[in-house]
């Protein structure tokens, strides 16, 4: 079992096999907001359960989880573990209803520093669009800072080496 990760709002817990499926094609949990999943909750849910037999990893996808309501509002997680050089990528979404809070942003800090506890993992890489200004102020507030642009996606390079776990606390903004 993977711990949880408990932050100021939010719980962040591994998403299971069974709610892979069930965000992909399964019936609606009564634990989720109104508004989730979001088509890249599915899309994602569907990619991990290619893996024959799909098991979480502590470096891997979570649900966010609102402490308050405890309705699952979102997601985040690495992709594919690092590779040999040590980067690993990041993504992330919330349902509309819940943007704009800093929920996201918390989240991701909370990722970083298990990314950051972990020896393997010297680099998180990220993308998105150039118009999706609430995902790079996610990652901007992160930490992370503009690699390069190619066309209409922005990528994102946050460095850990050299950094201490512990350095940026969970839910601060």
């Amino acid at each position: 079992m993977i711990d949880d990760i408990v932050t100021d709002r939010l719980i962040l817990r591994a998403l299971t096999a069974d709610e892979a499926r069930a965000v992909v094609d399964g019936p609606r949990q009564s634990a989720w907001s109104d508004e989730y999943p979001t088509d890249g909750d599915r899309e994602i849910a569907a990619f991990l359960l290619q893996a024959t037999p799909y098991e979480p990893e502590p470096l891997g996808v979570r649900q966010l989880v609102a402490r308050e309501s405890g309705l699952v509002v979102g997601g985040i997680g690495f992709y594919g573990g690092p590779d040999p050089d040590g980067q690993i990528t990041m993504g992330f979404g919330v349902a509309e209803e819940f943007r704009r809070r800093g929920l996201t942003t918390e989240a991701a800090i909370a990722m970083i520093e298990l990314a950051s506890c972990d020896g393997r993992v010297s680099c998180i890489v990220a993308d998105t669009t150039v118009d999706n200004v609430a995902s790079r102020r996610v990652l901007e507030k992160s930490g992370f800072t503009v690699d390069r642009t190619e066309g209409a996606q922005v990528f994102y390079r946050l460095d850990l080496r050299g950094r201490s776990a512990g350095v940026m606390a969970a839910g601060s903004e």
